[in-house]
Order: C-alpha cells, then sequence, then structure tokens
C-alpha cells in the first residue's frame, strides 16, 4: 500500500533572492497547494524589485505573477492578491534585481489530490 498524504499541511517556505532564478516552490506528486501570503521583504536601504512567475508543468508555459515589482527599501509587498492555486508540478518561480537584498516568504496549504 502507498504511503498516504496528508488531507492538508500548512507550511511556510522562505527563500533569500539573488539576480538568478530561484525556484522557490514546486507542488509535490498528488498535491495541490494554495497560497495563502506571498510577501517579498526589502532588507536593504536600496529599493529593489522583484519578478514572480508560474511554471505549468504540463504545457511549460509561465505566467508572470509581478514583473519588476518595487520593493521599497526597508519595506515589504504583497505579490499576490488573493490566493493562488499551483497544481500538482507547477512552480513558483522568484528573481530579484539584486543579490542579498529581498526575501521571500510564502505561505502555504497543501492539499491531497488523493
Amino acid at each position: 500500500m502507498a504511503a498516504q498524504i496528508p488531507l492538508n499541511t500548512f507550511k511556510t517556505v522562505t527563500e533569500s533572492l539573488g539576480t538568478s532564478n530561484v525556484t522557490l516552490y514546486t507542488a509535490p506528486p498528488g498535491v495541490t497547494t494554495i497560497v495563502l501570503m506571498a510577501q517579498i521583504t526589502n532588507i536593504t536601504s536600496v529599493p529593489e524589485t522583484v519578478t514572480v512567475w508560474t511554471v505549468n508543468s504540463t504545457t511549460f508555459s509561465t505566467i508572470e505573477l509581478v514583473k519588476n515589482f518595487d520593493v521599497p527599501s526597508y519595506d515589504a509587498v504583497s505579490v499576490t492578491v488573493g490566493k493562488l492555486v499551483i497544481p500538482t508540478g507547477d512552480q513558483v518561480i522568484v528573481q530579484a534585481s539584486a543579490n542579498s537584498s529581498l526575501k521571500a516568504t510564502f505561505s502555504i496549504l497543501e492539499t491531497s489530490n488523493e
């Protein structure tokens, strides 16, 4: 018998961002994920920008949630309005305008498809 996936699992995903693309999250097999909150924080005195997009694992198409979105110095911004559903295998990718300036925090709910 295969291992069962819990019905609902709450998680926080965090990552320091840089100028290279970072795969912040990939929805595991058998799981649909709901992003409850997506925040980008600027920890420096210089304004920066962030780009956040999703990648569809079936079509490999990308959709920008925000592109070159301004993050004021010593401040935080929300990069989603409402909830975001991430189907099994889809990814969230993030890229900052500078290294070691921005940090991402995503609160997610993973729910079993089975």
